[in-house]
């Protein structure tokens, strides 16, 4: 359901969680208590942030975070437009255009990769 948006950073100091978008901005989350400070930095870095949001002392905090963009909603595939992309190679196929692409397109459902697509 929740993504971590990578634009955000998350970091602990002196038992306090920091959040910080670039060299300029950084806040500090006060609405988080101390002795969830652990819990809840470990669930944020490892995106188990589904699990927060399912907890009565996190949903504030997480409605937060959307808000301001620290987070967002994973889109339901299913309910996307679903669309084909092909390259047609004019010369010699690029192996560089070829690997760029795996990796903008790995979380497709059906993903193929080649000098020869169908």
């Amino acid at each position: 359901m929740y993504e971590k948006n990578n634009n955000w950073n998350m970091f602990i100091e002196n038992d306090m969680l920091f959040l910080t978008k670039g060299a300029d901005e950084t806040y500090f989350l006060d609405e988080v208590e101390k002795t969830d400070v652990s819990d809840f930095f470990n669930s944020y870095k490892n995106n188990l942030l589904d699990e927060l949001s399912e907890n009565d002392r996190f949903k504030e905090v997480i409605k937060k975070l959307e808000t301001i963009g620290v987070i967002f909603r994973r889109h339901n595939i299913s309910n996307e437009k679903k669309i084909k992309i092909a390259i047609k190679y004019y010369g010699s196929p690029s192996k560089n255009l070829e690997n760029r692409s795996k990796k903008y397109y790995k979380q497709a459902r059906k993903y193929g990769a080649g000098s020869e697509l169908k």
